[in-house]
């Protein structure tokens, strides 16, 4: 399975860095992001282990699409009953880098038609949007014709992960926090002092 983890712009060589040193398999540098390969585990191993990546996502399907008509058929070709139920809650991101798809609202409202449509043709009741907090996050990227749709498997951008209650006014990332430890050289071995380190 391709996995695509997307990072902050000018973090993608840290990143590259990071999961190569967690052992992750065929993971190149893409502006963007680092794609790498491996089962379900390992994708949910990144989410867990990668300090660096904004988000971990599955890639479901690809395709080429020319109209929306096509952009519609190659989202309904992926089997959504593996990922949903009408009891689940959907939300839907897009990026779109094409002079057919210009607007990225339009292809999320077409990429929520053919999925939802599917589910009520197969089981009679259709999944509910959701864009606060959904049980399911998707995210399709098109590039001129080229189509990529993406399950993600955190759920929450990564940075997100619980650990830190409170902030201070202007709180840095911990995922951008970890790529300028890696650009900054430091060992990991010696002491490390920061002493403009604000709210920590």
């Amino acid at each position: 399975m391709d996995f695509f983890a997307p990072a902050s712009p000018g973090t993608e060589h840290p990143l590259r860095d990071e999961l190569c040193e967690l052992d992750f398999c065929g993971v190149r540098l893409n502006r963007g992001g680092i794609p790498f390969q491996g089962d379900w585990s390992e994708g949910y191993r990144a989410c867990l282990q990668s300090r660096i990546a904004q988000r971990i996502q599955a890639l479901l399907g690809t395709f080429e699409a020319g109209t929306p008509e096509a952009l519609y058929a190659g989202i309904q070709a992926i089997d959504w009953s593996l990922y949903l139920s009408p009891a689940h809650t959907l939300a839907i991101g897009a990026f779109c880098r094409s002079p057919i798809f210009s607007h990225s609202g339009f292809v999320v409202l077409k990429t929520k038609d053919a999925i939802v449509d599917q589910i009520r043709d197969s089981l009679g009741e259709r999944p509910s949007i959701c864009k606060e907090d959904p049980d399911v996050r998707l995210f399709v990227y098109i590039n001129d014709r080229r189509v990529k749709v993406y399950l993600d498997l955190a759920g929450e951008p990564l940075h997100k992960r619980g650990y830190r209650l409170g902030a201070g006014e202007a709180p840095l990332r911990e995922t951008l926090a970890a790529a300028l430890l890696r650009f900054s050289g430091w060992d990991r071995q010696s002491v490390l002092a920061d002493p403009m380190c604000g709210s920590g």
